[in-house]
């Protein structure tokens, strides 16, 4: 749209407050079963639906609290399907609900395809649209909300802004910029942090660090590689470089 960056174009940044906890069952089931019902034909068809249907409207109170309840007390109440009314709340650790998440808002995502802009991405709550008119997009903001209410989920009032696409934008857990990635500084302190932590297991240890520096790969970051890799050197944990089958390559 900005062929290159030579021409101008907005980017509007959207987070859905408090998305799984505020689902609607009704609607989350009847997306998914009208799907079963259109595209698939195996003699278990009833079964597949009744499991789920099963796994869409469980009873929250089923279910076992891992943490303690004091570590509950600053924990956002709209953020916990334990407050909601019964037929309201996805449990985002179920497969069903995972799973759900990226058609739930489907009619949604065809209003903003038709009335906002046809250049835009959603990841489950996550939603970044492109338009080079950000007057008329901006304008259909208030409709946009209103079509989310009807699905009870409302736009995040901190998390919505606007601006040149040349700026960049955060997008799941990255920030985008012209010619380049970057990942966000808050991983990159706690990946750090757990380079130089002995408190793990060294499973657990090899596994997280692992898991950083593949995050990290793609990026222009390789000196917050470096610095995780400096990190773990100066802990003494030299032992485990093999285990960690660091295999970094870069072109930059």
């Amino acid at each position: 749209m900005s062929r290159g960056y030579t021409r101008p174009c907005w980017i509007i940044k959207v987070d859905y407050k408090g998305y799984f906890p505020h689902m609607n069952r009704d609607v989350a089931f009847r997306h998914v079963d009208e799907i079963v019902r259109r595209e698939y034909h195996r003699p278990d068809k009833s079964d597949v639906r009744y499991c789920l249907e099963v796994a869409c409207f469980c009873d929250p109170s089923h279910s076992k609290r891992k943490s303690p309840l004091w570590e509950w007390a600053d924990y956002p109440a709209y953020k916990s399907v334990y407050n909601k009314q019964p037929g309201v709340g996805g449990f985002i650790g179920y497969t069903f609900w995972q799973m759900i998440a990226s058609l739930y808002p489907a009619a949604v995502d065809n209003f903003v395809a038709e009335n906002v802009s046809r250049h835009f991405v959603r990841y489950v709550d996550d939603t970044v649209i492109v338009t080079d008119n950000k007057e008329a997009a901006l304008a259909m903001m208030p409709e946009y909300r209103r079509q989310l209410a009807g699905i009870g989920i409302t736009m995040h009032p901190h998390k919505f802004y606007c601006q040149e696409a040349k700026h960049g934008v955060e997008f799941l857990g990255y920030r985008i910029l012209p010619g380049r990635i970057h990942l966000k500084m808050r991983t990159i302190r706690r990946a750090l942090g757990v380079a130089r932590s002995r408190e793990r297991g060294k499973q657990n240890y090899c596994d997280a660090i692992n898991s950083y520096l593949g995050m990290i790969k793609g990026t222009s970051d390789l000196k917050w590689a470096v610095a995780i890799l400096d990190a773990i050197q100066k802990t003494g944990i030299n032992k485990d470089y093999k285990e960690l089958k660091i295999n970094y390559h870069t072109n930059q």
